[in-house]
C-alpha cells in the first residue's frame, strides 16, 4: 500500500467478498420487506441514538 497525495493505492485490489441489506422497522413494513437480510424493530439497536448503533 502507498499514498499519492490523499488518494491510498493498494498492491493487491481490495475485493468485496459479500454484502448484507439490513433496514429498520418501516422499511420491512415496506414493498420490498422481503428483498432484505435482516429487519430490525429497534433501529438504536440498544444505544442511546441510531448514530451510535
Amino acid at each position: 500500500m502507498y499514498f499519492k497525495g490523499k488518494t491510498v493505492f493498494f498492491d493487491v485490489p481490495p475485493v468485496i467478498t459479500g454484502s448484507a441489506g439490513v433496514v429498520g422497522k418501516k422499511e420491512g413494513e415496506g414493498p420490498l420487506r422481503n428483498e432484505f437480510d435482516a429487519v430490525f424493530e429497534d433501529t438504536t439497536m440498544g444505544q442511546e441514538s441510531f448514530e451510535l448503533a
